[in-house]
């Protein structure tokens, strides 16, 4: 049996998304790379939150990679990107200061993952197609 994918197993996946790109860094100051430079924790605490976010990060890209490929991941960026415009014509790339840059590309990245961690259930809602992986 195959639990049920609605509305709000998008939205934590979303949210998934957004919580690891912004946790491994944000412009504001509270992330990972922040605190491995600046913080008062010891090495090894250090190394075993960036193993686990690097772990995980290398997950969601391998599922990303797997499921979208290239040419899906290009479509999804250029949906965001041309999201992005229709919503600030007026600033366009050039009106934003640099954190504001730096928070659309990591909203950008955080939507992708959501995509690709969804688009399996999504297709297998809208065709009833399952997707299978073979492990070799």
């Amino acid at each position: 049996m195959t639990a049920r994918f609605d509305w709000t197993s998008l939205l934590a996946r979303v949210l998934f998304g957004f919580f690891i790109v912004f946790a491994a860094y944000n412009p504001s100051g509270h992330s990972f790379w922040h605190w491995a430079l600046n913080g008062g924790a010891g090495f090894w605490t250090k190394f075993s939150v960036g193993t686990a976010l690097l772990g995980i990060h290398g997950f969601v890209i391998t599922n990303v990679l797997g499921v979208l490929k290239w040419r899906g991941i290009l479509l999804i960026v250029a949906l965001l990107f041309g999201s992005w415009m229709a919503v600030s014509p007026s600033t366009g790339p050039g009106g934003w200061n640099g954190s504001g840059i730096v928070i659309v590309l990591l909203s950008g990245l955080a939507l992708l993952y959501a995509a690709g961690l969804s688009y399996s259930h999504i297709h297998h809602r809208l065709a009833g197609v399952s997707h299978v992986e073979k492990v070799k």
